[in-house]
């Protein structure tokens, strides 16, 4: 039994101490996103607590261990082996407690000068094992005084996977959140994933395979029409404009909407956000999207850019950076912005189960403030210094293209500047899913939306 206590108390040891640390620096994770994004973000953002693990992995708890029984050997290496797993354990759950737990163990092996002492003087063995007892007493006692009392962060969901409709410079906020480490200065490590579609969005988050999902919020709708006993919740705006831009095939400096009558135009995904608005601008502007122009939507949201520069249609509905792209190539150019026409909709918002924002509120709200920061940055930032942070996500879209992307959505106020999604732009959504024909039921704000996770972060 005590060869077994000191076989593993020495592996352990070696594993949590040996070479170099096992907890990486801030920006040492990957979340989601592109290759060169990958290796960016960690949850442990507290820089005090990686150098306390490092310097208890390392230093702590030095006692010679000559002229000891193998029982005080054994009793001594249990210590080690509990003191280093719980310290390791308080920092993956809670770094503000591992603080606290570090301080006093650190305390009781360094500060207190005992193990120095032990080092330079004949301690005799009932004196050691009094101490080694006193330590494993202590330890016993902090596991037990934290487990009663509770952390942060238990009950709460420290790994949240992130489902986004697609990959657009339109969502700048939430990648500066991720490069910034906005979320992992919250204790939360985010997982992104692009999931090309407003359809196959909501799917991952029905499923279970993503905590939140960024998607308009005509898709909540959609799902509470159905009928569920989990209803999906908004809860942060990301953007409060459509981000679509009129593509046409050819230049065209003195550009009417009445151009478009007789054209082959290449359209989204019908009962999609740029879908709707695009019709209801359409509309806003003397054109019947049926039967004015030939209007083609069998094209996958992902295949469209593409579809477009083989030569279907002669004008097309694109994000950017997606734009910009083909006007520099000569693959198209913008002539409108559906943004400036639309007015302000909840076009792209964070939402989750009802469940999940119950069960995991505290976490709801972290990741909220750390949009929150986010969007403020980029109210405070050029457009140059936000393209570079973003720039990992988009790694074949030349730097001065990503800038001028981000600066063309920044003055059509595309970016909201908050997370609340108010009463009026809920009622303008449901104005133009009626107008294309796409409301299934009129569902009242107070049943999807909630708000008081946004303005409790604003008002601290």
């Amino acid at each position: 039994m005590v060869a077994m206590i000191g076989l593993l108390a020495e592996n352990t040891t070696q594993t949590f101490s040996g070479g170099k640390a096992s907890v990486r620096p801030r920006r040492a994770q990957a979340r989601g996103g592109s290759p060169a994004a990958r290796g960016k973000r960690s949850v442990f953002p507290q820089r005090t607590v990686l150098a306390l693990y490092r310097y208890y992995c390392s230093n702590a708890i030095y006692i010679p261990l000559r002229q000891q029984s193998k029982l005080e050997d054994a009793l001594l290496k249990l210590y080690k082996l509990l003191s280093f797993g719980f310290c390791k354990w308080m920092c993956m759950l809670c770094p503000n407690h591992f603080l606290f737990t570090s301080y006093v163990l650190l305390g009781v092996s360094h500060n207190s000068g005992l193990a120095h002492k032990l080092q330079h003087m004949n301690t005799s063995t009932e004196r050691l094992t009094n101490m080694i007892k006193y330590r494993l007493f202590l330890l016993s006692a902090l596991i037990l005084v934290l487990g009663l009392t509770g952390c942060s962060s238990v009950g709460s969901k420290t790994n949240i996977k992130i489902a986004e409709v697609t990959r657009s410079i339109f969502y700048a906020p939430q990648y500066v959140a991720l490069e910034e480490g906005f979320f992992a200065d919250e204790g939360l490590e985010v997982e992104l994933k692009t999931t090309w579609g407003g359809d196959k969005t909501m799917t991952a988050l029905l499923a279970d395979d993503a905590d939140i999902a960024l998607v308009g919020s005509e898709t909540s709708i959609y799902v509470a029409a159905r009928g569920t006993n989990d209803p999906i919740i908004n809860f942060a705006q990301l953007t409060q404009t459509d981000g679509t831009f009129l593509v046409a095939k050819q230049p065209d400096d003195n550009f009417s909407w009445e151009d478009l009558k007789g054209s082959d135009f290449l359209g989204q995904r019908k009962g999609g956000m740029p879908q709707m608005v695009g019709e209801y601008v359409l509309k806003q502007n003397g054109i019947d999207p049926q039967h004015d122009l030939n209007l083609i939507q069998n094209i996958d949201f992902a295949n469209i850019p593409g579809a477009f520069t083989s030569g279907t249609g002669e004008y097309v509905q694109l994000f950017e950076p997606q734009a910009s792209m083909f006007e520099a190539e000569g693959n198209g150019y913008i002539v409108a912005s559906f943004g400036e026409e639309s007015g302000h909709v909840p076009y792209t918002v964070f939402m989750a189960k009802q469940s999940f924002l119950e069960e995991h509120e505290a976490s709801a709200k972290k990741f909220t403030r750390a949009i929150y920061q986010a969007q403020q940055f980029i109210q405070q930032h050029s457009s140059e210094e936000i393209a570079e942070i973003v720039a990992p996500y988009f790694e074949d879209t030349d730097l001065q293209l990503l800038a001028s992307s981000i600066e063309r959505y920044k003055s059509q106020g595309s970016f909201a500047e908050n997370p609340i999604l108010d009463e009026e732009e809920w009622d303008n959504l449901k104005n133009i899913m009626d107008e294309s024909g796409e409301l299934p039921e009129d569902i009242p704000y107070k049943d999807l939306v909630n708000t008081n996770i946004a303005e409790d972060v604003m008002n601290e």
